[in-house]
């Protein structure tokens, strides 16, 4: 909505509604940068939104190595989470299992 109209052209509707099935599809994916409504349930107080963001980094710019020093500045990172009972688990208000994807974002930007 906010960089089409830039674009000079109208967005159709068979567009529009690709976008729609692609955010229904691939919605609770997605962990949105600066949310961090998750983070209360978080007993270790893990920045959920910052391992988020650096696995983005990674996974869809391409930037390994920024991700990587990134999350190794981190003073508490998701190995807090292994083991953890995670009272995350339904705490993101988009439906991201965020203790699934934080497991995921550690075994890709750890050096261990």
């Amino acid at each position: 909505d906010k960089f089409v109209p830039l674009s000079g052209q109208t967005m159709k509707a068979a567009d529009r509604e690709f976008l729609k099935d692609y955010a229904d599809t691939h919605g609770a994916e997605y962990c949105r940068h600066g949310c961090n409504d998750c983070a209360p349930a978080c007993p270790a107080n893990v920045p959920v939104s910052s391992v988020m963001r650096y696995a983005y980094y990674f996974e869809q710019q391409g930037r390994e190595k920024h991700a990587i020093g990134k999350y190794s500045a981190l003073q508490t990172d998701a190995t807090a989470c292994l083991g953890c009972h995670a009272p995350c688990l339904g705490a993101c208000p988009n439906g991201v299992d965020v203790p699934l994807q934080l497991a995921a974002a550690h075994g890709r930007l750890s050096l261990v």
